[in-house]
C-alpha cells in the first residue's frame, strides 16, 4: 500500500511504501538533521577536562574518554586485566613512541607503511608482557612473517634430527 506523508521540515510530500509509513518523517537528509540540530542553535559544548569545543552530546573529546577510560580500568565491569589486542597495542606503541622510533618505518629493512604494508611490534624474548623498550622492536608483516617462519623450521629440524 502506498501512502503519502508530508515531510515534518519542509511540508514536501513522501511516498511511503506499506512498511515505511512510520518511520518515513522526512524527504532527505538535510532535513532531517535540520530537525536534530533544532534544539542545538547556538549552543556550544566543551570538554570537561581539556575545554576542547566539542558536539553537543558528548561530555568529553575522543582524546579525553581514551584517558579517562585507561585511567579506570579496573573499575570497568567488562576489564579483563589487559588483555584485548588493542590495549596491548596501544601500550607497545606509546613506549616505541617515546623513545623516538618511527612507528611507520621497519626497523629490519627500512620500508615505509602504506596501503598494502603493514607494521607489527615484535617481542624479542618471544614474552608479551614484557614491554619494555629493549624487548620491543618495529617490523613490517613480511619480516616479521619470515622470523616466525625460520624459526619454526628450525623447531621442525631439531625435532627431525632427534628422531
Amino acid at each position: 500500500m502506498i501512502k503519502e506523508i508530508n515531510c515534518v521540515v519542509c511540508d514536501k510530500i513522501i511516498i511511503a511504501l506499506n512498511g515505511d509509513q512510520a518511520r518515513r518523517k522526512f524527504c532527505s537528509g538535510k532535513c532531517r538533521n535540520h530537525y536534530n540540530n533544532r534544539n542545538t542553535k547556538g549552543k556550544q559544548n566543551f570538554c570537561i577536562d581539556c575545554k576542547k569545543q566539542i558536539n553537543i552530546i558528548s561530555k568529553r573529546c575522543r582524546i579525553c574518554a581514551y584517558k579517562k577510560r585507561d585511567l579506570n580500568e579496573e573499575k570497568n565491569g567488562r576489564w579483563k586485566g589487559g588483555t584485548s589486542f588493542g590495549y596491548q597495542l596501544r601500550i607497545y606503541s606509546s613506549v616505541l613512541k617515546d623513545n623516538g622510533i618511527d612507528l611507520d618505518l621497519c626497523q629490519k629493512c627500512g620500508i615505509k607503511r602504506s596501503k598494502y604494508v603493514k607494521m607489527h611490534i615484535h617481542h624479542k624474548d618471544e614474552n608479551r608482557k614484557n614491554n619494555k623498550f629493549e624487548n620491543l622492536i618495529n617490523w613490517c608483516s613480511k619480516c616479521h612473517h619470515r622470523h616466525h617462519k625460520c624459526k619454526d623450521m628450525k623447531k621442525s629440524e631439531r625435532t627431525n634430527n632427534n628422531l
